[in-house]
């Protein structure tokens, strides 16, 4: 129950979260144009690469590690703020290597002053990402999930201020990336101040040196998870124009809006997984069976209204945004399924076989691309994420049924029950949710 409730509402706060996002997407679209957004993107996905290169996976260290009780959240915390700028300067620097030996990825990019201004963002990434997975070990979902939505919100208005208002296109983008992720480490420090005890926030080289193991086991899994996940944008930019480039994100940015209905189920049972030791597989295939449910009437709306919304909301630059978006649209929901399952291995204490299962896929997605996208341009891009995402997925399954001695099926056989349970947990959220508001009254 408590899971279902977690989901629920993270799941309702994702869609809102959808919509700040969203917005801000179709402002950086229209502003930037499609050779901007093209621009914009690979930046980003330069961001995420020096993130990856240089962190390891703490964040899921966080998660395993408070919800067994091993570390408080003040010593999580404090090992967070130590590794995380530790490795965020570790990332700027390697930043600045790569703009000066001329990394042909950014060749596109005029002004590389942008790009160096943009890895200010990079300790205060890793500082956020990470520390936000303590709150979720505490099984403080909702109040993750606030912090979410203030978060976002603050990027919104940033946009709105320094890209709409100001006018300043990619420089004022940068300047609202870095402020957004500024107000999230600013946000946990409140927070986590709050809800520590008194003494609690200190160094301990146990926390520290435990988080670090953990994440240099998940290290693999998870430059191989971005890889899978984002390195087209890198290796688009070596064969496609910056328009095409723009294109393809925002098809991206529309299809991968998806993976808020697996990821809000993740969160819930993410906890739950780590904090029993039979790991419970019941849970993550209902959580899978539950994300198919929700994420195909939502695919099926996509696939008829999408035109539309590519051509009201961002304008002719992007009407070939909607192709791509079909094409890539089946493996978003791969991935999503895949997102559960990683939750399964991490959570069950097997970073090692999820590095490798991750790794294979990944190792697929940079092949594919490299034959897809010179012979079919900028849809190859779309079908080799498809190839590689859905590779993935079937990996992660078979690794999750070997390890519980259950069936493949399990895992995408929707019940009767299942729909039973999903319209009985909306119903009570929803009740619940109109009771609160007639009290408040």
């Amino acid at each position: 129950m408590v899971v279902a409730r977690d989901s629920v509402v993270t799941l309702s706060t994702r869609l809102f979260i959808f919509g700040l996002s969203f917005a801000g997407n179709v402002l950086l679209a229209r502003f930037l144009g499609a050779s901007g957004m093209g621009i914009w993107a690979v930046m980003i996905s330069f961001l995420s690469l020096l993130i990856h290169i240089c962190g390891p996976g703490i964040a899921y260290a966080n998660v395993y590690y408070v919800a067994q009780g091993k570390h408080t959240a003040g010593q999580a915390w404090a090992a967070t703020l130590l590794l995380g700028f530790g490795f965020g300067v570790l990332a700027i620097l390697t930043g600045v290597a790569f703009v000066l030996l001329k990394f042909r990825s950014l060749a596109n990019i005029g002004d590389k002053r942008l790009v160096l201004a943009l890895l200010l963002a990079l300790p205060l990434m890793l500082t956020s990402t990470w520390g936000i997975k303590i709150i979720q070990g505490m099984n403080r979902i909702s109040l993750m999930n606030l912090l979410d939505i203030i978060s976002q919100s603050v990027y919104l208005v940033l946009v709105l201020v320094f890209v709409v208002i100001f006018k300043r296109k990619l420089w004022g983008s940068v300047i609202a990336y870095v402020g957004w992720h500024l107000s999230a480490v600013i946000a946990l420090i409140v927070t986590l101040a709050i809800l520590m005890k008194q003494g609690e926030f200190r160094l301990r080289w146990e926390a520290i040196r435990s988080n670090f193991t953990y994440g240099v086991k998940m290290y693999v899994g998870k430059l191989s998870n971005w890889t899978n996940n984002r390195i087209d944008m890198l290796i688009a930019p070596l064969f496609l124009s910056n328009a095409l480039i723009g294109q393809y994100t925002m098809a991206v940015a529309i299809t991968e809006k998806l993976w808020m209905i697996p990821d809000s189920l993740s969160q819930a049972v993410f906890p739950k997984i780590s904090a029993d030791a039979k790991g419970r597989p019941e849970l993550t295939a209902q959580a899978c069976r539950t994300a198919l449910i929700v994420m195909l009437p939502v695919a099926l709306f996509l696939i008829i209204f999408g035109r539309l919304l590519f051509r009201i909301l961002l304008g002719p630059e992007f009407r070939g945004s909607y192709i791509l978006m079909l094409a890539i649209l089946p493996g978003t929901m791969a991935f999503g399924i895949g997102s559960i399952l990683v939750t399964s291995l991490a959570g069950t204490n097997r970073p090692a076989i999820l590095s490798v299962v991750v790794a294979i896929a990944a190792a697929s997605n940079i092949l594919f691309n490299f034959l897809l996208v010179p012979w079919l341009g900028v849809i190859g891009c779309s079908l080799a994420s498809t190839g590689s995402y859905t590779l993935q997925m079937i990996l992660l399954g078979w690794c999750h049924c070997h390890y519980h001695e259950t069936s493949f099926s399990s895992l995408f056989t929707i019940k009767r029950s299942d729909l039973r349970f999903l319209f009985n947990q909306s119903k009570h959220l929803l009740a619940t949710t109109l009771a609160t508001a007639r009290n408040k009254g």
